[in-house]
């Protein structure tokens, strides 16, 4: 679902316009006009690019589908993408209103500008549009003119002085919509959304991707292996002994999973690590760990049978495996080397009912 997003290696600008949308001051400042391509600074031209290449890339942006085929936003940009040459101007002024109004109510969000760029993948003709939300920052600002004569607003996009614009600064808020032909029944996803504030605090994070373009997050194979090794941990970790043998063979058998990129099936995965249900039907502590695990991770996938696939931040983590001690000892090694060389043996409980174990590093290299 994300190569139609992603197969991006060049990309050129068709069309763009700025508008603000200050919610904290009630300012909305509406283009007439388009951004001059012709004399846009060239650093300008570098940094919308880079930004659009390097979100596109995004490990995670979220491939989504909007909630209603007659969602303003979604019939907005289709029709410019359809028709730009008549429909963009307008269109972008509306997308902006409909950005406003999503941030009006909430003065914890920040202010900015949205950037409404019509860009074409070189490498297949396809157009897309991209709306931008972009905080204000020291680097890049906009200069607003009014015409006296017609009263019409024009916002020029330039670079406030003469550090070169970061490159690497990541945006937080930026849809891509892509030509509504090349959405299908099998490939339903139509918009790809980076949100790096999404889900973490309630209505201030969530209004762009829920009230504003009206979307819900369709779960790829990528995200459910992350949301599988994700939630397995969280469920370890909220367990009485989240360094138990039998938490510790449970993390090894998804780790090992993962790693292999192999056929995942939640219920099949139950069963290997606590029995099938017949046989711990009256084992009631079995059961219910049982029930436990597959009702905690079952939402976060949302699917129980899918190809686990590592993405680059992923694999970083099953990179390496480390423990730690109520003494403060950690032993960290990657994967491979920690499983071979670190050995750990329960030797029974404390008080508390802790586990206390012996750990073993076998033929090793001291390095002093």
């Amino acid at each position: 679902m994300y190569s139609v997003f992603r197969s991006v290696e060049e990309i050129e600008l068709i069309r763009i316009t700025l508008h603000v949308v200050n919610n904290r001051d009630k300012v909305l400042k509406l283009n007439d006009g388009e951004i001059n391509l012709g004399s846009l600074d060239p650093k300008l031209h570098e940094y919308i690019i880079t930004h659009i290449t390097k979100s596109l890339k995004e490990e995670r942006a979220r491939v989504g589908r909007f909630l209603n085929p007659d969602s303003k936003v979604q019939k907005w940009s289709h029709q410019i993408i359809s028709d730009h040459n008549t429909n963009f101007i307008d269109n972008s002024k509306k997308i902006a209103r409909a950005l406003y109004n999503s941030m009006e109510e909430d003065n914890r969000i920040i202010p900015g500008d949205l950037l409404v760029i019509l860009y074409k993948n070189k490498g297949t003709g396809a157009l897309s549009l991209s709306l931008m939300k972009m905080d204000y920052n020291d680097t890049v600002t906009r200069k607003i003119r009014e015409d006296d004569d017609t009263g019409k607003v024009y916002i020029e996009l330039i670079l406030a002085g003469e550090n070169f614009p970061n490159l690497n600064q990541k945006l937080q808020k930026v849809a891509f919509i892509i030509d509504p032909t090349l959405i299908t029944e099998e490939k339903p996803a139509a918009v790809l959304v980076l949100d790096r504030q999404q889900g973490n605090e309630g209505k201030i994070a969530d209004f762009f991707q829920s009230d504003f373009l009206a979307t819900e997050l369709l779960l790829t194979d990528e995200i459910r292996t992350t949301q599988l090794f994700k939630s397995v941990t969280s469920w370890i970790n909220a367990s009485e002994d989240p360094r138990s043998v039998q938490n510790r063979r449970i993390e090894s058998k998804i780790r090992d999973d993962i790693s292999n990129e192999r056929n995942i099936n939640l219920y099949s995965i139950a069963n290997s690590l606590f029995g099938e249900d017949q046989d711990i039907e009256h084992d009631e502590e079995s059961s219910s760990l049982k029930k436990s695990f597959i009702d905690h991770i079952l939402p976060k996938i949302g699917d129980p049978q899918f190809k686990a696939v590592k993405t680059g931040a992923l694999n970083k983590l099953l990179e390496k495996k480390s423990i730690s001690t109520s003494t403060g000892i950690i032993i960290s090694a990657p994967t491979g080397e920690f499983d071979e060389k670190v050995k750990v043996t329960p030797i029974g409980r404390t008080e508390d009912q802790e586990e206390r174990v012996n750990i073993t590093i076998e033929d090793v290299i001291l390095k002093v």
